[in-house]
């Protein structure tokens, strides 16, 4: 909570429990999160969102939001490796965050 009540801005990058194909990337804010969360999404998804209203209840401004997420293959397990789908569709991840930081005016600094 301290760090989004300190902050302009939040980009979330997640798996996101969707209809989607596997590898599938999903973009939107909060609100259209809402709208687009499916009954059977977990806690996980849910954590993220309630902090932010919480944010409203404690007269605090939530920072502007935006989710990007990845469809997993299989939600309900962990493993140390992504899959193959995932894996394919991380280019397409990033590239949708950089371009939202972009949007924001926010260049990022590559120090590799």
């Amino acid at each position: 909570m301290n760090i989004m009540t300190e902050s302009d801005k939040l980009l979330v990058l997640d798996a996101v429990k969707l209809d989607g194909k596997p590898g599938t990337i999903y973009s939107f804010t909060p609100e259209e999160f809402r709208i687009k969360l499916p009954r059977k999404a977990n806690s996980h998804d849910v954590g993220l969102l309630e902090a932010l209203s919480t944010l409203t209840l404690i007269e605090e401004e939530p920072p502007e939001t935006v989710i990007i997420g990845i469809q997993p293959l299989d939600y309900s397990s962990w493993g140390e490796e992504l899959t193959d789908e995932v894996n394919k569709g991380l280019p397409m991840m990033i590239e949708k965050a950089l371009k939202q930081l972009k949007d924001w005016g926010i260049e990022p600094q590559n120090k590799l």
